[in-house]
């Protein structure tokens, strides 16, 4: 028997995996009852922290610290992951290539000077315009920003490009087993000439952030606080990213008097240092510029829910030689922020009955049930066609990804079994999310297209087209007013002036 549900709900899309996934916070809630008593900001308080960067209101925790020769694979596991405990593992980076590479905009531009990079402005969420050179506004290759952009308002907040993957060694706490290295879902590449910040922001996925040249600071505070004493964005109940609406340049104590009773913690990454940012964890970062005025840093993703740790076997050092799920080439459009492709393994999983436990999700194998081809396609194309409302990506036929999905997981021989789906390669779930998933236009090269309004850009050329008194729109003209009246590039610009 088929159950056939939406599985693109957000009810439905994570409420299996999030049974797997939500693991008990270190504080006990009598202690959480008494912290969020009613708290009304005294004089004292409002004087040393009203319309200060946050964290004036109390002394930090110093978050947790050790050296990487004291912190294995496993251990970083059982003692930080699965309690989702942030720590700042030092010298976790200092074997990777990239210390000594990357800093040497030498040697960065002749082996990479090419490749293209996603751009942000330095202050997360301000209202400043996104800089912008080659493939348009947020893109730039590294040769340009290094030269240029590197010192004005842009900030590279990007896929790191694949290439770029040869000079990156996976941490040692990542690299004790290849259940674990194997589940990298992204690599990013943080870079700017220092001074940037971000809001209070919590992510969807694991992370390990590895600093080459600069500082990173780093404060973090307890999910418990989230609407508790720290205010939060609304989002859907089903989202695990979000960010906070306090400004952590000017904490408004008046308005947000609850901030005082938020307990927060404290710790400074240095070059060569990695720190551990737990998913759904609210946390703000601060960089600093190395004395040759650079902030470089990765960051190595990794799932919310871990395969167990085996024991056996050795993870190449490289995170070329293991890779990741989402890689990016470094030309092209991006996979940034992407899901898990094992959410859609899971969702499979769904399809095979109405009355999942945890142990069935985390052990489908011990459940029964089979579907037939006709029976798992039918069910495949109907929870996405319902989920899509019509809306697919092109050339997306979800009748055919079923199909070919049944014939992957069965080797075109008998039924689809739990156990099937379960064996299937991570590659058959990533592919059909590549069909499924409209791609972020931040992500694209369109991206400009999307920022500025075509009636802006139409008033600007009938108002320079009136100002040459009948004399034409030359293209230079075109191209200057378009950037610098409405803050684009000059590609896109000619490309536009060609297009009219």
């Amino acid at each position: 028997m088929v159950h056939r549900i939406n599985f693109w709900e957000p009810a439905n899309f994570f409420s299996c995996y999030l049974v797997l996934v939500i693991l008990p916070l270190s504080k006990t809630t009598t202690a959480e009852e008494t912290r969020f008593a009613p708290v009304i900001a005294n004089k004292t308080m409002l004087e040393r922290a009203h319309l200060k960067p946050f964290g004036r209101h109390r002394p930090f925790i110093p978050l947790d610290a050790i050296h990487t020769s004291e912190l294995s694979a496993t251990e970083f596991i059982d003692a930080y992951v699965s309690h989702r405990r942030p720590v700042l593992i030092r010298g976790a980076a200092m074997d990777s290539p990239a210390m000594t590479l990357w800093p040497d905009d030498d040697v960065l531009l002749e082996r990479y000077g090419n490749l293209r990079v996603k751009l942000e402005t330095k202050r997360e969420k301000e209202a400043a315009r996104i800089l912008g050179a080659e493939g348009g506004l947020g893109r730039s290759t590294l040769r340009t920003f290094v030269k240029t952009l590197r010192y004005h308002n842009a900030y590279v907040v990007s896929q790191l490009p694949h290439p770029m993957h040869a000079d990156v060694h996976i941490p040692r706490v990542l690299r004790g087993d290849p259940a674990l290295a194997e589940q990298l879902l992204e690599a990013d590449l943080w870079m700017s000439a220092g001074s940037t910040r971000s809001v209070i922001h919590k992510d969807g996925d694991n992370a390990l952030n590895c600093v080459i040249t600069g500082t990173k600071n780093w404060t973090f505070v307890h999910p418990s606080y989230m609407n508790r004493g720290l205010p939060m964005a609304q989002e859907s109940e089903s989202e695990i990213g979000g960010y906070s609406i306090l400004d952590v340049d000017a904490v408004d104590l008046k308005e947000f008097p609850e901030v005082s009773s938020v307990d927060w913690s404290f710790g400074v990454a240095q070059a060569g240092d990695c720190v551990y940012v737990p998913w759904g964890y609210p946390h703000q970062v601060r960089s600093g510029a190395s004395a040759e005025g650079q902030n470089i840093a990765f960051s190595l993703l990794f799932p919310v829910s871990l395969a167990p740790l085996d024991g056996h076997g050795r993870v190449p050092q490289r995170l070329s030689d293991v890779g990741v799920a989402w890689d990016y080439s470094g030309m092209g459009n991006m996979t940034m922020g992407n899901i898990d492709p094992a959410f859609l393994r899971v969702e499979v999983l769904r399809l095979f009955g109405d009355n999942l436990t945890t142990m069935q999700c985390i052990a489908p194998q011990q459940a029964a049930g089979n579907l037939s081809r006709q029976e798992f396609i039918t069910a495949y194309e109907t929870a996405i066609l319902e989920h899509s409302q019509g809306d697919l990506v092109s050339d997306c036929n979800p009748r055919s990804e079923a199909a070919h999905f049944y014939d992957m997981a069965t080797s075109r021989a008998g039924l689809l079994t739990r156990q099937m789906v379960v064996d299937t390669p991570i590659a058959v779930f990533l592919s059909h999310l590549t069909c499924m998933l409209h791609p972020d236009p931040a992500n694209t090269e369109l991206y400009e297209y999307y920022v500025l309004d075509v009636e802006d850009v139409m008033a600007m050329a009938m108002k320079r087209l009136i100002a040459s008194s009948g004399g034409g729109l030359t293209r230079s003209d075109f191209v200057a007013h378009y950037v610098r009246d409405l803050g684009g590039t000059r590609d896109v610009a000619m490309t536009t002036f060609d297009a009219l």
